[in-house]
C-alpha cells in the first residue's frame, strides 16, 4: 500500500531529504552526477555539452576536461556547477581556481561556483567567503594568482582539482605545478591560440570535434561549443522582443530586424537557458565580426594557419625552441653522446617600453646571431627613467656588456612612453635603433606596407625553414611569446598580392570590415609585448650583421669577459648617477 507523502510530519519529510542528499552525494562519487543534480538544482535546464562536461568533472574515470566554446554558451556555469557537486561528495576535496588574473578568476569562475552553492537545495559544509570556501585545511577551495607559480604548489591528496578560467593565459609553469598537484584539471578558453599547453591538450587532428581520448594522465574530455549547440540558439529563442538581423518568423508572423515583437508571440520565443547566448546575440555576432572572429568566438574554432597570411607560421617553430632548450640545457645529446652548447653573449638588444607599475612589462630581449640569449627579461616600472636605468643596470649585471658605450645596439619603440626612453638612453650614450611601426621600410617598399611589416617579416623570413641557408635560430620555448608571435597575419594592400601591412594591435574598421586586433585575438586585452621586444632585437642584430658597431667578435666566437666584478654590481636604481656627455664642447 503505498504512502500518502502529504501526511508526512515537516521532522519526517526532512528526514527523507537527508536520505535522498545522501543518496545522491553516494551516487555522484560513482560517476552518477544526474541524482545529485536533480536534487540539488531541480528546475535547471543544461543543454548536452554541459552534462558531458558535468559528467566529466565528477566521473572518477576521467582526469580531465578541457572546454572550448562560444562567447555565452555557459561552459563557466556548468563547471561552476560541476565544481560545487565535486566538493561536497568529497570530504577531502582541495578545490584551486585560476584565470588570466586573480581578478578574474574570482569575478567569473569563482563567481559561477558562489551562484551554484547558494541556488543548492543543500547547502555543502564549509563557510563561503568573498573568494574562498573553507571548511577545513583538507577541504577547501581558494584562488591562485597566475603570476606566482608557488603558490599553486604544496598541495597533495587523493581529490585534488585545479580549474583554469581562460586557459590559453595560463603559463607553463602553472600547467606544469598542476600536473603534479592535482588528480582532476579543469580548463576553458575561448579558441584563440595557435599554440601552448591548452591548444595542445586538443587534437591536431580534428581538434574542433568533441571527443574523449587518452591524454598523459588518463582519460580526457575535449569538449566544442559552437552557438549551434546552445538551446537558445537552435530553437531561435531571444533574450529581448526585438527582432534580430534577418528577422524572424513566429507562427507565421514575420517580425523584420529591428521591430518590437508583442508580449504574445515573444512568450514563444523567449530564452530557456537564461544567461545563453539567444539567437539575437548570435544574429549579431555573424553579422558584425570578421571571419577569424566568427570562428573563434561563434564557432569555437581554432584558428587555422593561412601559409598564404600567416607572418611567422607555428609550424615552422619547432627547431627553433628545441635550439633554446638545447642552449638553456648548455648540451644537445646526439645518439647518445652530449655535446656541449654555447649560445655566448648578446649581440644586439630590443625594448618594448610597457606603460605602468600595473599594466603590461616592459621586456628587454638579448639576441646573437645564434638566436635569443636565454631568457627575455621583463619589468613593470612607471617611468622612462626607471626604464632606463633597469636596461642598463640588468645588461651589465647579466652580461657584463656596458651598453653606454654605445658597442651594442638596442632597438626601442618610439611609440609613446618608448620616446621618452629611447632620449634617456641616447643622453647617456647608448646606440638606440629607433622604431617606428608606421614609419617607412628600410628593406623593402614593394613588400612591406610599414616598418612593423617590415620587423615581423624579417624575422618571420629568418624562422622559415624553406628559406635557403637557414639553420635553427633560438627562440624561448614559452607559451605566451610564442602565441603572441604567432598571431599576426598579412593584410595585403595594392593589386599585386605582394606588398602587405600586418595586423593592428587594437581592432579598427578598415574600408567598413572590422579588422580583429592582435590584443583581442591574445584576450583579456593583452598587449604583445613579448613578441614585439623580439622582432625589434632582430631588427637590431640586422643592423649589426650588415656592419654596424657590435661587440668584438673572433672566429664566430665571443671573446670571453672577465665577469667576476660584477657580484659587486648593485642591482637597477631608478635613480643611476648622471653620466657627463660631452656635446657641442661642451658637457
Amino acid at each position: 500500500m503505498s504512502r500518502n507523502l502529504s501526511k508526512i510530519s515537516p521532522e519526517d519529510a526532512k528526514l527523507h531529504r537527508d536520505a535522498s542528499y545522501l543518496h545522491a552525494k553516494n551516487e555522484a562519487r560513482k560517476g552518477n552526477w544526474r541524482p545529485y543534480w536533480e536534487f540539488q538544482w531541480p528546475d535547471v535546464r543544461l543543454d548536452e555539452f554541459q552534462e558531458f562536461g558535468i559528467e566529466g568533472i565528477v566521473s572518477p574515470g576521467v582526469r580531465d576536461v578541457f572546454m572550448k566554446g562560444c562567447t555565452g554558451c555557459g561552459k563557466t556555469a556548468s563547471v561552476g556547477m560541476g565544481i560545487v557537486c565535486y566538493y561536497d561528495i568529497w570530504d577531502d576535496a582541495r578545490i584551486r581556481l585560476s584565470s588570466s588574473t586573480s581578478d578574474h578568476a574570482a569575478r567569473v569562475l569563482f563567481g559561477e561556483v558562489r551562484r551554484w552553492w547558494q541556488r543548492a537545495t543543500y547547502s555543502p559544509p564549509g563557510n563561503l567567503q568573498m573568494a574562498s570556501i573553507w571548511h577545513s585545511e583538507s577541504h577547501r577551495l581558494d584562488i591562485i594568482n597566475p603570476e606566482k607559480g608557488e603558490s599553486a604548489a604544496g598541495d597533495h591528496g587523493e581529490h585534488v582539482l585545479f580549474s583554469f578560467d581562460e586557459a590559453s593565459s595560463i603559463s607553463d609553469e602553472m600547467f606544469t605545478i598542476s600536473d603534479t598537484q592535482c588528480k582532476k584539471l579543469i580548463c576553458m578558453m575561448n579558441p584563440r591560440s595557435m599554440s601552448g599547453r591548452a591548444r595542445d591538450s586538443f587534437p591536431r587532428d580534428d581538434p574542433d570535434k568533441t571527443q574523449e581520448i587518452i591524454g598523459t594522465f588518463g582519460r580526457r574530455r575535449c569538449i566544442t561549443i559552437p552557438a549551434t549547440a546552445c538551446t537558445n540558439v537552435k530553437e531561435k529563442l531571444l533574450a529581448t522582443p526585438i527582432a534580430p538581423v534577418g528577422g524572424i518568423q513566429i507562427d507565421g508572423k514575420t517580425y523584420k530586424h529591428g521591430d518590437l515583437i508583442p508580449d504574445e508571440d515573444f512568450a514563444k520565443v523567449k530564452v530557456k537557458i537564461p544567461g545563453q547566448i539567444d539567437y539575437g546575440k548570435y544574429m549579431g555576432l555573424l553579422n558584425e565580426m570578421d571571419e577569424w572572429s566568427i570562428g573563434v568566438f561563434v564557432h569555437a574554432k581554432f584558428p587555422k594557419v593561412d601559409a598564404e597570411l600567416a607572418v611567422v607560421n607555428p609550424e615552422w617553430l619547432g627547431p627553433h625552441r628545441d635550439e633554446w632548450i638545447n642552449y638553456v640545457n648548455g648540451y644537445v645529446e646526439i645518439d647518445g653522446v652530449r655535446e656541449e652548447r654555447e649560445i655566448g653573449l648578446p649581440l644586439a638588444f630590443g625594448l618594448d617600453a610597457g606603460g605602468s607599475t600595473t599594466g603590461d612589462p616592459s621586456v628587454l630581449t638579448p639576441i646573437n646571431e645564434k638566436g635569443v640569449v636565454g631568457e627575455q627579461l621583463e619589468k613593470q616600472l612607471g617611468s622612462p627613467q626607471e626604464i632606463c636605468a633597469w636596461v642598463i643596470s640588468s645588461i651589465r649585471h647579466t652580461w657584463g656588456i656596458e651598453l653606454t658605450d654605445g658597442d651594442h645596439p638596442i632597438a626601442v619603440d618610439m611609440d609613446g612612453l618608448g620616446w621618452g626612453v629611447g632620449q634617456d638612453l641616447v643622453t647617456q650614450g647608448v646606440w638606440v635603433i629607433e622604431i617606428r611601426g608606421n614609419g617607412k621600410t628600410d628593406i623593402d617598399n614593394t613588400l612591406y606596407a610599414n616598418k612593423r611589416a617590415e620587423l615581423y617579416g624579417e624575422a618571420g623570413n629568418r624562422l622559415n625553414p624553406n628559406a635557403i641557408g637557414n639553420s635553427p635560430f633560438a627562440i624561448p620555448d614559452e607559451d605566451r611569446f610564442l602565441e603572441e608571435l604567432v598571431t599576426p597575419e598579412k593584410i595585403h594592400v595594392g593589386h599585386d598580392g605582394r606588398k602587405f601591412h600586418i595586423t593592428p594591435k587594437k581592432s579598427k574598421q578598415v574600408r567598413g570590415a572590422k579588422i580583429t586586433g592582435v590584443m583581442e585575438r591574445l584576450g583579456v586585452k593583452r598587449s604583445p609585448d613579448r613578441a614585439d621586444s623580439f622582432v625589434y632585437a632582430y631588427g637590431a642584430l640586422q643592423e649589426v650583421m650588415m656592419g654596424g658597431s657590435a661587440a668584438i667578435q673572433m672566429d664566430g666566437n665571443m671573446t670571453d669577459v672577465d665577469t667576476s666584478w660584477l657580484d659587486n654590481i648593485p642591482e637597477w636604481s631608478p635613480n643611476p648617477p648622471t653620466l657627463k656627455v660631452e656635446q657641442d664642447g661642451q658637457e
